[in-house]
């Protein structure tokens, strides 16, 4: 179910994270509704184009019908393991957390 998303973490590398304390790290947090595609094309393009520092990425989603609910579900399963992502990704250090909003877990 959509809920059970909330809170969910998908780690890509995430043992090599805290092991690589001389890179930099870089918080992003991504906003995202209804747009599960647009999201994969987001998340696709941070990943090949920032270098050289330990990604720290929030993904905070809305689905506000049952199809969007799953097609946020597909764009999880696409990242939650480095040798299944949608392009080629350079070997980098990153973790991806995500976080549902529903009507009885509102953000913000």
């Amino acid at each position: 179910p959509p809920s059970a998303a909330a809170g969910n973490s998908s780690h890509g590398g995430m043992a090599a994270i805290g092991s690589c304390s001389a890179l930099p790290r870089l918080a992003v947090v991504i906003f995202s509704k209804d747009r599960a595609y647009q999201l994969v094309s987001c998340l696709s393009s941070l990943l090949r184009q920032v270098h050289n520092v330990v990604l720290d990425v929030s993904v905070l989603f809305k689905a506000s019908e049952p199809g969007y609910a799953d097609s946020y579900r597909v764009v999880q399963s696409l990242f939650s393991e480095a040798g299944s992502l949608p392009h080629a990704v350079p070997s980098q250090n990153f973790a991806i957390r995500w976080v549902e909003e529903t009507d009885k877990r509102p953000l913000g």
